[in-house]
């Protein structure tokens, strides 16, 4: 008959062996689990297009999918080559960081951008990473793509590794336009020009015609406002007028058109400003032409008007009746 005792210590025995063999393999299946981290590849704006010339955006949002952490986190971008990288942001901002420092010019060599990016814990939480660009040129293929490894084992790579966002830009033109004024101090009821000067900047030839609005500034009068192709309606007026200039196109890139002058007298003293605005349109004349940058569509200058202290004085002769030149009496 076997010893109860001895069957005891044989089944504590058996058990410490088996014991660390559990713990390993408990630690093999913990280093085993996997994650699925998710890249959604977006443009700004979400239509990805828009004029040549201008700003646009590459999202890259890293998501946890599924699992519990992500660690280690690498975000490569690829931006195509020729467009200007403005700033990369980040949302959370965090202790993220990439291997680049814009503002940059994207060449053949730099165009591959890794970002390290922070842990994400918790499922569908997340990182999004923004490359602002500017886009030069017309085209319907300026391609970036958008790959997120980790520390952890991916189970689906097909939704994380390159992952591609396209932009489409059309033609444009950037019309730019300056605005000039005498030099300070102008007297009052003195005649000066305001003179404006409007650029095609491109990257597009502008089709149709320019035009240019100008209010007249409060205080003063403009009369035969104009230039060489220039035509205004209505060509004066006081202050308060709206004067609209126009210059037939098409405006090729890179061409400034003629002087706009706008000959002005000041009616009254003190600081005066003056707008001009400058549109580019279809050859229809009525559509407007896609200009990629707003900022330099408007100019305005100041001016101070000094009053006129100068007196007209008059002089006015009397005789008093009560003294008479004798030599002219008669007897």
């Amino acid at each position: 008959m076997m010893n109860p005792l001895k069957t005891l210590r044989a089944q504590l025995l058996a058990a410490a062996l088996l014991a660390p063999a559990a713990l390993l393999g408990n630690a093999g299946m913990a280093q085993a689990q996997t994650i699925d981290l998710l890249v959604n590849h977006n443009a700004v704006p979400a239509s990805a297009q828009g004029p040549a010339g201008g700003d646009f955006s590459y999202v890259a949002s890293v998501i946890l999918n599924s699992g519990t952490q992500a660690t280690g986190i690498q975000l490569t971008q690829k931006l195509p080559v020729d467009v200007t990288l403005n700033s990369i942001t980040f949302d959370p901002v965090g202790d993220n960081s990439c291997d680049i420092s814009p503002p940059v010019e994207i060449t053949a060599d730099n165009q591959t951008i890794t970002c390290s990016l922070d842990d994400i814990t918790g499922e569908n939480n997340g990182i999004a990473t923004s490359f602002n660009v500017t886009i030069p040129t017309v085209n319907t293929n300026w391609t970036a793509t958008a790959s997120a490894t980790s520390n952890e084992a991916d189970s689906d790579t097909t939704n994380n590794l390159d992952l591609e966002r396209n932009i489409t830009t059309v033609a444009a033109a950037d019309l730019g336009i300056t605005l000039n004024g005498p030099a300070d101090p102008v007297m009052q009821f003195t005649p000066f020009d305001y003179v404006a000067v409007v650029t095609n900047n491109g990257p597009s030839p502008l089709p149709g015609p320019a035009r240019v609005t100008f209010t007249v500034p409060t205080g003063t009068s403009v009369s035969s406002a104009g230039g060489d192709g220039w035509t205004c309606s209505p060509a004066g007026g006081i202050a308060g007028t709206l004067l609209t200039c126009t210059h037939a196109g098409p405006v090729p890139d890179g061409t400034t058109l003629p002087n706009l002058v706008f000959p002005t007298t000041a009616t009254s003293s003190g600081e005066i400003d003056a707008v001009a605005s400058v549109r580019g349109f279809e050859a229809d004349g009525s559509t407007e032409f896609p200009d990629a940058v707003d900022s330099n569509n408007t100019a305005n200058v100041g001016i101070v008007i000094d009053e006129d202290s100068q007196v007209d004085v008059g002089i006015v002769k009397t005789v008093s009746p009560d003294k008479v030149d004798k030599s002219l009496a008669i007897n």
